[in-house]
């Protein structure tokens, strides 16, 4: 699936969350105080501890691995032929585990696929592990690859519905009861509640969960109206009123969201006394409202299960039995895989890669694949996607949508007409003549693989060179040093759904993360890019140079824990007087999802201005051991070929991350992500710097926007106005929300406003905390109320910026 397809599938399941993530908004800007100066007596104690290599082995999932040869590929085909070259190395009854957040079916993954295949067909046993909502739309694929494999290949998907979620879709597509004389609010969701106790999916149950999936308005709309036996026409027809009513009501729904969402205390009381006073006239209604969509929920809620919907596994990993690992940010596809050519679609990524030939500590690596492979949780396998929601109505579209034309009947009333419906569908579309079956479909893949291959060898291989390394001279190299190798510690890290300390039957699914509990909520990675920011401030301050702090990250957005790492870097708790911290990340005009990198202005505006402030906010003191920061975007290639940044590589200091991980809130607080963690790489470290100095230094390459974050007229409206041609191009050019309305395009750059608004209110919450008397920056105002505390601002950070 394609990252359009990607934003397409999340902006369906945020209709669902939106209203979660807009309350956060609303509850912090009624009782939000501005950025306060704080106290220069508890500035004068450094409170720094050593980054030390029992807190890495703690947060790893590996122990230090001992290696043979190591490699940081950033030349997209070397690090195509390495991932190719090791599949080929695999022997008879090796494994081969590997995970990607996308595949796609283009010429550079046929031939990866096709490799697999050989492998299986020698006697390899091979694991693959796929995002299943990024992915739902590869699941004739990846029958394929089972079923040519011979049992030799086996597949799981990641992102398992949760029970919870599958519940709610259960009772979005079932009918009310017949309603006989009075009703209550919640007659119909009582009874549907009950009714559901102990059932599995029925058909249009199923039927929804392929439309989300596979991004199918008819297939979610036909289930939601005939599973629910609505009658469009009859409730268009007697639901008109006055104005003046229909605001009443309006109101009136405001009252029961706060009632039941937000448990606002008040709120249901309101709701109760309005019901007392009008329930002739509401409950009837109310009761249809309720009993269509889960809000008044009975026992287990599953808010938390509807706002982690979208968790991804954006593991990138391949492991030839316990020798071999390469990890990076590179997915299946053309644009990683490739350099410009007539193949290539809009992008073509930089990226980077570690490849390691490991001799001890492999099979730890393995062993944790195989605990997220094994987390029945979030896993699932091919058979049991397919019984859950099978693709061949979504897949088969055009005889989808004939067969519903010949089965709408003018009169759909009750469960006898439901059940005919769908028997009608599901003979009816087997009956078209463009209807294609699961083998006729797999028969076509096994065409389209053989031509992919035949194409890449044809058009692509010829052409094929290593050009690019972090390395400088004639020859391509991109080798760690004999000196690297000799003092290298290396090991493998990872962000779970669980905490990995636990034993197998305790492990249980984590939703989100709290900054400062990351060991708990399985973000070993956020961990150690915690303390390696502290570490870089503490070994600088001892060694008396400057130590350098680089972020280059394809989606920045930070984090809470990255703001309040920075925050310390800034207020005088750490002594960072000699780091300097470079941030390097994709322009707007760069990036497959500039959404994230437009948000990402109005934080690094707000970080900027408190730096340029820090004297006055933080004192003398603390702005003398303050680090120094900068922000770098990448400039659009001039040729036109769409190169944009895919890398996700950390220095810190003396110790580098390399891996899948963004700086982002996404990477921080839904997503799976693994990676290297490396130390005593000296001549690396070195080498990388010098590499990322060269493309900041070049004005052909980067743009330097430090001073301009840093102006006071950086205010969110002023920075709204100026993106408003953005967004209004972003909703625009996607197929979803290009047809919508003025008036929801317009509540849409409203709602929008009100978020990016608490962005930058919140990262200043974040980077000052203090309970003195507000000092405002320039133009700023006191909204007054009541201060929050930091872990409630940074916890509404986070889970508001989630929806992004």
């Amino acid at each position: 699936m394609t990252t359009k397809g990607v934003f397409v599938l999340r902006f369906w399941f945020a209709g669902i969350i939106i209203a979660i993530g807009l309350s956060y908004v609303l509850q912090f800007k009624e009782t939000e105080k501005q950025p306060t100066t704080r106290t220069p007596a508890s500035l004068s104690l450094f409170r720094s501890s050593a980054l030390t290599n029992k807190d890495i082995l703690e947060a790893a999932s590996s122990p230090i691995l001992k290696v043979d040869k190591a490699r940081v590929i950033i030349d997209n085909d070397a690090a195509f032929d390495s991932k190719l070259e090791a599949i080929r190395s695999a022997k008879p009854g090796e494994t081969i585990r590997l995970s990607y957040y996308i595949y796609s079916q283009d010429e550079s993954s046929a031939v990866f696929l096709t490799e697999l295949l050989k492998a299986a067909a020698r006697g390899v046993h091979i694991r693959l592990m796929a995002d299943f909502i990024t992915n739902y739309g590869n699941l004739d694929l990846f029958s394929y690859l089972e079923e040519q494999a011979h049992g030799m290949i086996q597949i799981k998907l990641y992102g398992r519905p949760t029970p919870l979620v599958i519940r709610d879709l259960m009772f979005i597509t079932s009918p009310c009861p017949s309603a006989d004389g009075k009703v209550s609010a919640t007659s119909c969701s009582d009874t549907k509640w009950k009714s559901l106790e102990g059932k599995s999916p029925d058909f249009f149950a199923r039927l929804m969960l392929s439309g989300l999936y596979n991004l199918d308005f008819t297939a979610v709309s036909t289930a939601v109206i005939k599973g629910q036996i609505l009658d469009i026409e009859n409730l268009i027809k007697n639901g008109s009123s006055s104005a003046d009513d229909k605001k009443q009501f309006i109101e009136f729904l405001k009252l029961v969201y706060k009632s039941k969402v937000q448990h606002d205390a008040i709120a249901s009381v309101k709701v109760l006394l309005a019901l007392q006073l009008y329930g002739d006239k509401l409950n009837p209604v109310l009761n249809e409202i309720l009993g269509h969509v889960p809000v008044s929920q009975k026992g287990d809620k599953s808010y938390s299960d509807w706002e982690h919907v979208t968790d991804f596994t954006h593991h990138k990993v391949l492991i030839v039995e316990n020798r071999f690992v390469q990890i990076g940010g590179r997915n299946i596809e053309n644009s990683y895989h490739m350099k410009p050519n007539s193949l290539t679609k809009k992008y073509i990524f930089m990226d980077t890669d570690m490849a390691a030939e490991i001799n001890s500590g492999g099979e730890a690596i393995s062993k944790a694949y195989d605990r997220l492979w094994n987390f029945s949780t979030m896993t699932i396998p091919l058979k049991e996607v397919r019984f859950l929601m099978p693709n061949d109505l979504v897949i088969n579209t055009e005889a989808f949508k004939a067969s519903l034309e010949s089965c709408s009947p003018r009169s759909y009333q009750n469960l006898e007409d439901r059940a005919h419906f769908q028997k009608c569908v599901e003979q009816e579309v087997i009956r078209h003549p463009k209807y294609q079956n699961l083998q006729t479909r797999l028969s076509k893949i096994n065409k389209t693989l053989s031509e992919g291959v035949q194409a890449y060898n044809r058009q692509y291989l010829p052409k094929k060179s290593y050009t690019q390394s972090w390395k400088t001279g004639t020859a391509y190299s991109d080798e760690l040093s004999p000196q690297d190798m000799s003092s290298l510690l290396l090991a493998y890290v990872e962000n779970l759904p669980f905490d990995k300390r636990k034993s197998d039957q305790d492990l249980e699914r984590n939703f989100g993360s709290i900054p400062g509990q990351e060991l708990k909520f399985g973000k070993y990675i956020h961990q150690l890019w915690y303390k390696g920011l502290e570490n870089a401030c503490l070994t600088s301050a001892k060694e008396g140079r400057e130590k350098r702090v680089i972020i280059h990250s394809a989606y920045f957005l930070p984090p809470a824990l990255l703001l309040r790492g920075f925050s310390k870097m800034l207020d005088g708790t750490w002594d960072c007087n000699k780091v300097r911290v470079t941030f390097l990340t994709n322009s707007p005009e760069t990036t497959d999802l500039n959404h994230i990198n437009v948000a990402a202005r109005y934080e690094m505006a707000a970080f900027f201005q408190i730096i340029q402030n820090r004297q006055r906010i933080y004192g003398s003191f603390a702005a003398n051991h303050s680090a120094k920061f900068e922000y770098f975007e990448y400039l659009k290639d001039p040729s036109g070929s769409g190169i944009s940044l895919h890398t996700k590589m950390s220095v810190l200091g003396d110790d580098v991350i390399i891996g899948s991980a963004n700086a982002d809130v996404r990477s921080y607080y839904m997503d799976t992500n693994n990676g290297f963690f490396l130390r005593g790489a000296k001549d690396f470290t070195k080498e990388y710097i010098a590499f990322i100095d060269s493309i900041t230094q070049d004005p052909k390459k980067t743009r330097n926007l430090t001073d301009h974050f840093s102006q006071s007229s950086m205010t969110v409206d002023a920075i709204y106005d100026n993106d408003l041609k953005k967004l209004e191009q972003i909703i625009n050019n996607n197929d979803v929300t290009k047809k919508l309305s003025p008036e929801i395009k317009s509540k849409i750059y409203g709602a929008f406003h009100s978020v990016v608004g608490f962005v930058f209110d919140a990262t200043r919450k974040i980077l000052v905390k203090s309970n003195n008397p507000p000092a405002h920056l320039p133009g700023e105002v006191e909204n007054g109320g009541e201060e929050k505390t930091q872990q409630e601002t940074e916890k509404k950070f986070d889970r508001l910026l989630q929806l992004l």
